[in-house]
């Protein structure tokens, strides 16, 4: 089957569109996904390589994790939630990660003078921790989000692994996303 919207093939027996979220022929008119209030039903949350994401967090030592969330803000904030996200969360973590990393580097150049652990060491720590919970929360949230729209707009149950969400923050997410 064919999708008259995109053009884009759709498995057997499926009603809609699993590219632009179209209602393909024969599917039923009350599960139609139609614009709600005016807001596309499907936006685009933006698909990226997950190997590439994963990469991008690694070598910036995870200040793109937050990055990518605000990339894709104004897409997770039409979805239909009653949940949004606001900007200044993910400035605040890229904020702590990037102070974390400065003191790293003072920290590893004190280390080759002294030769031991520094101060510093509790200190980045206790800001890698403010900022990775302070992700894993949002991505929780991005969790709802999504279950919330793809069950209230399209009648969709989607899949999200709290373990692997836990463990993979927006690289789980992005999976999911690629697969919508």
């Amino acid at each position: 089957m064919v999708c008259s919207n995109c053009g884009a093939e759709a498995a057997s027996g499926a009603h809609f569109c699993n590219v632009c979220g179209a209602a393909l022929a024969g599917a039923p008119t009350a599960q139609q996904p139609a614009t709600v209030t005016g807001v596309q039903s499907t936006p685009d949350l933006g698909r990226m390589s997950v190997p590439l994401l994963v990469l991008l967090v690694m070598i910036t030592f995870g200040i793109y994790g937050p990055v990518w969330f605000l990339k894709r803000l104004a897409a997770f904030n039409s979805l239909q939630s009653r949940e949004k996200f606001g900007a200044g969360v993910f400035v605040f973590v890229i904020v702590v990660f990037s102070i974390s990393l400065l003191l790293a580097f003072i920290s590893g150049a004190i280390a080759d003078v002294d030769g031991g652990p520094t101060p510093l060491d509790a200190v980045i720590r206790l800001l890698d921790l403010v900022a990775g919970i302070t992700m894993l929360v949002q991505c929780f949230k991005a969790r709802r989000v999504i279950h919330d729209h793809y069950r209230g707009v399209l009648q969709r149950d989607v899949q999200i692994s709290g373990v692997a969400l836990f463990f993979f923050h927006e690289w789980c997410l992005q999976y999911v996303i690629n697969r919508l």
